[in-house]
């Protein structure tokens, strides 16, 4: 849970995401009506950006469906998404124009006419992290 802008510009605390009911348009073209979650490579990292039981409710309230990369290691089984009607599929090539995510993501990750959100430690400068931030940006 987090502090969230709402349609109305308003802050909405403790929301799961705030959406209107309609999609979101998104640089480049085409609705925001699927979200991918990218799988953790970190081994410690178990974390998600989305629960299953947010996920069921975002598609019953706004329309918007999920796809979950893969992944052994989350805090959530791959059934749990299943039950909760995500689509358990490879993100990279997909149809999912907003791509959640919680660490950084590999550089051959990124393509064009997506909308990627996710942590980088880039703010200190960190050299690990300096050719990813030149690659989205």
């Amino acid at each position: 849970m987090c502090n969230t802008l709402g349609h109305n510009g308003k802050v909405k605390a403790g929301s799961y995401f705030a959406l209107r009911s309609s999609p979101y348009e998104i640089p480049g073209g085409g609705l925001v009506n699927k979200i991918g979650l990218r799988k953790e490579e970190k081994a410690f990292e178990t974390r998600v950006a989305v629960i299953p039981e947010h996920a069921t409710i975002m598609k019953k309230q706004h329309g918007i469906s999920f796809i979950v990369e893969p992944s052994d290691q989350r805090a959530f089984q791959p059934e749990e998404y299943s039950s909760a009607d995500v689509e358990i599929l490879p993100l990279k090539g997909s149809d999912a124009k907003v791509i959640l995510g919680i660490k950084e993501m590999p550089i051959d990750f990124f393509e064009r006419s997506k909308v990627y959100i996710f942590f980088s430690h880039t703010v200190k400068g960190q050299k690990y992290n300096m050719p990813m931030l030149r690659r989205i940006i």
